[in-house]
Formats: C-alpha cells, structure tokens, sequence
C-alpha cells in the first residue's frame, strides 16, 4: 500500500496523541499524527527483546522530546528516527511525505547510529566528535539521539548482561557527559543513575538500599529546611519557590568513592533550589540564606555574571544547615531554571504561562554563539584520545574565566595555565608566546590562572614552541596546535630520511628510480596524494621500501606482489647466493634467529621454512638457506591472545607494541562473555626480538596466554 494511503487510512489513538492534542496551538498535530501513522505502519510486525511491538520504542521517544516542548519537526523526528534503518522505507520517501526538514533530521540521527562502537578510549570519543559535528547543523539532531538513548536504557535490562555492559559503558563516557555538554542536567543525571545500575549491580544496590532506608529522615530535614528558608525569604518580601533533593545515586556513589567515606559520612547529599522572579532577586536571595545559615566560603560561585560555557546562570552557595549538614542552594530565575533542566532544548521557545501564556523568544545570538563555540571545541580535536582526554578534563572539572587586557573573556578548565589562555585567544598567539603578564605582574608560563585574572601575553615573532610545553599545557586546543607543529617538524626530517631509504633499498636490489612525476604515480597508488607524503611515510615507519620498490618491478616479477608475507631483497641466502628472491613459509612463519631450510615451488619459487616444520619434511628435495646478517629486515608472526575482557585493553597491548618499536600489521580479537580472544599480525626482526614482546605481552593485567601460532598442513 502506497505510504499516502497507509496514512490517510489509518487513525491511531494513544496517550501520546492525547498530549499532543493539548497543544495544538503550539504543535503542527496533521504532521505529528501523520508520522505516527507512517512509523508505526513501517515498523508493523518489529519485536523488542521485552516482546513489545518496536514502535513502542519510537513513540517513547517521541514522548521524550515531548516533554523537552520541542517543536513539531523534531517530534516527528522522534518517531521516524529508525524507519531508515530498520525498514524499508527509503530517505526520497521521508522527504516527498515529510519535507526536507524532517526527513534531514531521520537521515542525520541514522548516520549517528550506523557509527561501529568499538574501544571507549578510542573508537567511541571519535564517535562522539563526529556526532558532535553532525548536530552542529541542527541540534535536533543529537536531541533525538539523546531521547532514544535514554529510553533504550530505561528498558535495558532485557538484553543479555554482556550488551548490557557495553552500552552502559557507552551511555556513561560518551552520552551522559554529551547531556552535560549542553546542560540538560535532567537527562544527563538518568543516564548517570541507568549507567551505575548496570555497571555496578552490586554497589547500586547496596546504596539504592541505604538510602530508601533513610528516605523519611532525609524527607523530613529537606521539609524542614525548605520551611526555614521559605520563611526568611517571605520575610524579606522575595517572591520565591523552594524546592528540595536528594542528590542522585551516581552523584553520592562518586563522592563516596572520591573522598573514601560511606553514606553516613557523605554530609552534602541534599540540594535545594530557589526560583525568583528577576536577576536582582537571585542577589537579594543570597544575602537571604546567608543571613540564616553559616556559608561555606570557598564554595560560593557567580555563574549570572559568568555563564558557563553551556549557558547555564546560577548562584551556587553552600552552607551549614541544622545537624552540620552541608547544603548547596541553587538561586535561579525561572528563565534560568529552563535553560538549567533542559539545556540547549530550552532555547528554541517556552512560556512562563502554560499553552495560553506570553511567548518568549530567545536571543539567537546566544544560540549562534553557543553553535560557534561547540564547533569550535569539537574540530580543534583531531585525535580520539585527546579528544576523550578533553572530555575528562573540560566537562568534569569545572571551568575558570580569565580575561583580555580589553576585557573579552574566555572560558578555560579548572587548572588551565597562562600558555593554555594564549592558545585560546588565538593559536597564533599561543605559538609566539615568549611571557605573561597576570594582573599587571610578570609570571610564569605554567602560572595556573584563577577566576578574574587579566592576562596579557606577549609575543615574539622568532618566538617558536619549546616541546617542554605539551607538559605544561592542560587544554586539547593547545596541546593539539602543538602536536601539529612538532608533526610538521618531523615531517621535514621524515621526508628526507624516506628519501634516502627507498634510494638505499633500491641500490641494493640493483633498481634504478624512475623520475619524480612516475614515482608520484606509485604514491598515489599506494593512496599517498603526494610524493613527499610517501617520502614521509617511509621515514616515519609507516611504509616498507619494500612495498613500494613491488610496484617499480617489472610485471612478470611482480606477478606475486600481492601474496600475503611475501618479501623483497628477503634476507637470506640460498646454497651460499645473496639476493635472492624467496617467499616465507606461512605455515611457520620462519625468523631469523632459527634453523631454517628451503623448497623450490612451480608457482611461488624458492620457498624458506623452519627445519622443524612438518611441510618441509614433506619435501621431496632440500635447498640450504641461512639467514643473512646485514639485512635488518622485519618478518610478519602470528600471535594469539587469550584475556579477560576489559576497558583499554586493545589500547594496552598496542601501546606495548608499540614501545617496543615493533609494527601490528593487523588485529582480529573478538570478545564474548567477558573473555577477548584472537590473534595479531606483528612484524618483528629476529626471534629474540619476537620473545621479548611476547613476554612483556604476558605480562598485561589480564592477559591469560599469549603464544606464536603455527599454521600446521
């Protein structure tokens, strides 16, 4: 049935309908009814693993962006955002039924869920880079991503506990710090919450358990609380609401774990809330709640005059409540609040007045400035573990404002030095910075900047970076301009080095090079743009001269040159000639450092084996090869790995690898019921060399066996 027909035949009622009914003068209902229609249509005959029909899934998240009062595109989007993927529904349909809008919209939320998750520390910050790059265009977008998420992990205790570990991991570094992002604090804090239920059973648990026990006490002290606070700010005629909570089980699980201590221990547990009319009130309510209560000095923050980077405005306090408990107050105009709960979704409309209340349209210019300020935060990260890094340390440790000589302020992480604020200013400038003035006073460049600073930078044009620096820095910004300077560097010596390898090789295989334009040709075709780029590889070990010396041979020698483990100018020598061209056994991976022999084949020539392999004993005549000592050549050995599965692993083992020089050409490790198992393809020099790595291998938390494998005929 064409979709038109589909959709103007079938009605649907459901409570969600009904709600969207309730704002027909805010919401395009036709569109919305329309989208249902179609999803639910599409998704006809689709199970969950609760054996719910699967639209269920895409009308709660739609329920989701409902309650965010979202507008009518992306409630549709909500509950199209799977027809892409999951049926047969195609992009040119959502556009002729829906528009390009929404249509655009289901097509970015796709592309977000076709990224393939892989290692936390590595694959999944990149992932989230790229989200970030994608909703940049419209952060509906990553709303939609946001709100099906959060309704997959409200119902994820019907998958298997090992999927259900990896998406709470998922869910805890990647989309829980994405909500705090854009400060959508209510989302943010049940993601945090859903995450600490899977990953730690037991301990959530235990704590859901003590606190339940003690609701009423806590219940009683927050009424309490509000009423003495309600009556002091009655009595200092502020118009007010206060509102009380216990902080969330992932918030006090930290704080446990951070300072050491158990719940009864943990003091600051409750947070209240005050909400005022005007900003002169959020003040007014300050000197309020001081005047009743002993404040905690260090602990009193200005984010009115100070925004956070994610708009969020506040005046945090904390103070001694009855019993020496700590308590935080927030003071916070309605406005504030909005924007405080639900984050960036707060600034495309609201009302103060229910469905038939005022409008009130928020500046665009905040919201252009906070796209410009997210793009620019995101494209400044080029690798995934800075970028992991950045989000450890800008979205976790709070921020410090400083100031220019001229009075423009920029936002930093807590800890960030006066280098830190130059290459914030401007990346140039961070390059040329030779001193720091803060407050009128010379300091070092590692001064760590506090809140209100005035920094002043100067500069120099023969000013060049010290690598010292990337040790000094604390922000991504700078440390990645950095990086890319000292990589440029690099790149010069690469180049050249590249250079003189493949000239090397080439002599001693008696090739001569072709001319440049040719050898561009061969870069091109092993995917480097340039021929300094191919240069640069080779100098830097990303290339063998070898690879790119088979594509200088002529055809009939280079017939082969794509046979797995096959080797150039190999390193041996056959019945006393060097030279020669001869072919590695796979099914023992011979190395130097062994005893080995070699087979004459129609099709592969001279073949070298180890003594001991059975395929050679096989052989019907033998030929005499020794390994020759001026060739340090590197040969390709299987390794398998048996571990128990944990975070960081893969990065573990290449790192390993890594410091010892070595280089993986491959890695195929699968991992089941808490248990990572497979092989890597590395290439070593010598057998000495291969066990060393081995044993440093061995060595790794967690790491069960690692042995050489050996393909048997």
């Amino acid at each position: 049935m064409p979709a038109n027909e589909m959709i103007n035949d079938r009605t649907v009622a459901s409570p969600f309908l009904g709600k969207v009914e309730g704002e027909k003068g805010r919401l395009d209902v036709a569109l919305i009814r329309k989208a249902h229609a179609f999803a639910r249509e599409a998704h006809q005959g689709q199970l969950r693993r609760s054996g719910e029909p699967y639209f269920v899934h895409c009308e709660a998240v739609a329920d989701i962006l409902l309650d965010l009062r979202l507008d009518s595109g992306t409630l549709a989007g909500g509950l199209l955002h799977d027809v892409l993927e999951d049926t047969e529904a195609g992009f040119g349909t959502l556009k002729k039924e829906f528009g390009p809008e929404v249509a655009d919209l289901v097509g970015g939320v796709t592309k977000i869920s076709g990224l393939k998750q892989a290692d936390l520390e590595d694959q999944s910050a990149e992932n989230y880079r790229k989200m970030l790059l994608a909703m940049t265009g419209d952060l509906r977008i990553l709303l939609i991503k946001l709100a099906d998420r959060l309704h997959n992990m409200r119902t994820l205790e019907h998958l298997e506990p090992e999927k259900q570990r990896r998406i709470a991991q998922e869910t805890q570094a990647v989309y829980a710090p994405l909500a705090h992002r854009i400060g959508m604090a209510k989302i943010e804090w049940e993601l945090e919450d859903l995450s600490f239920r899977f990953l730690e059973p037991e301990a959530y648990a235990r704590l859901a358990q003590a606190v339940q026990s003690g609701r009423t006490e806590y219940e009683r002290y927050i009424q309490d609380f509000s009423g003495h606070l309600e009556t002091r700010l009655r009595d200092e005629d502020i118009p007010a609401q206060v509102t009380g909570r216990l902080k969330h089980l992932a918030s006090i699980h930290r704080k446990m774990i951070a300072r050491g201590k158990p719940l009864e221990e943990i003091y600051d547990l409750m947070a209240f809330r005050v909400i005022v009319q005007e900003v002169r009130d959020c003040y007014h309510a300050l000197g309020a709640v001081h005047s009743l209560f002993l404040p905690v000095v260090d602990r009193i923050k200005d984010y009115i005059a100070t925004p956070k980077s994610n708009l969020y405005q506040a005046l945090h306090t904390t103070v001694i409540g009855p019993g020496e408990r700590w308590v935080e107050i927030q003071i916070r105009t309605r406005k504030m609040d909005w924007v405080a709960e639900d984050g960036i979704a707060a600034h495309w409309e609201y009302k103060l007045d229910g469905p038939a209340g005022p409008r009130i349209v928020p500046d665009e210019r905040e919201q252009v400035a906070y796209l410009k300020r997210t793009l620019a935060w995101v494209q400044d990260q080029l690798d995934p573990r800075e970028f992991m890094d950045l989000l450890k340390v800008d979205l976790y440790r709070g921020e410090v404002f400083a100031f220019t000589p001229k009075g423009a302020l920029k936002h930093l992480p807590r800890g960030a030095t006066c280098l830190d604020f130059a290459f914030a200013v401007h990346s140039d400038l961070g390059m040329r910075t030779t001193g720091v003035k803060v407050n009128g006073n010379m300091v070092p460049l590692f001064h760590e900047l506090q809140n209100g600073d005035v920094v002043e930078i100067l500069t120099a044009k023969s000013q060049h970076p010290s690598r010292d620096w990337l040790k000094l820095v604390k922000t991504s910004k700078a440390r990645t301009h950095l990086k890319q300077h000292f990589r440029a560097l690099d790149r010069l010596k690469n180049i050249e080095q590249g250079r003189d390898l493949l000239a090397r090789e080439a002599r001693k295989v008696g090739l001569t090079l072709p001319d440049p334009e040719e050898l561009g040709k061969v870069a091109r075709d092993l995917e480097f743009p340039m021929l300094e780029d191919l240069w640069a590889g080779l100098g830097a070990g990303d290339l063998t001269a070898a690879r790119v010396l088979r594509r200088l041979l002529p055809k009939e020698a280079g017939a082969k040159k794509d046979k797995p483990f096959k080797m150039m100018d190999s390193g041996v020598q056959v019945d006393g000639l060097r030279r020669v061209w001869a072919t590695f056994a796979k099914c023992c991976q011979p190395l130097p450092g062994e005893k080995v022999a070699g087979t004459l084949s129609r099709s592969r020539g001279i073949v070298v084996h180890r003594e001991d392999c059975p395929s050679l004993q096989q052989a019907r005549a033998q030929l005499r090869v020794e390994w020759d000592g001026e060739y340090g050549r590197r040969y390709p050995v299987i390794v398998t790995l048996e571990a128990k599965d944990r975070l960081g692993l893969l990065t573990e083992i290449s790192r390993t690898i890594s410091e010892m020089n070595l280089n993986l050409r491959k890695v195929d490790i699968d991992s089941k019921v808490g248990r990572a198992a497979g092989s890597i393809v590395l290439e070593v020099e010598n057998l000495f060399g291969l066990e060393r790595t081995l044993e440093r291998l061995r060595k790794l938390p967690g790491v069960l066996r690692v042995e050489r494998k050996q393909k048997r005929r």
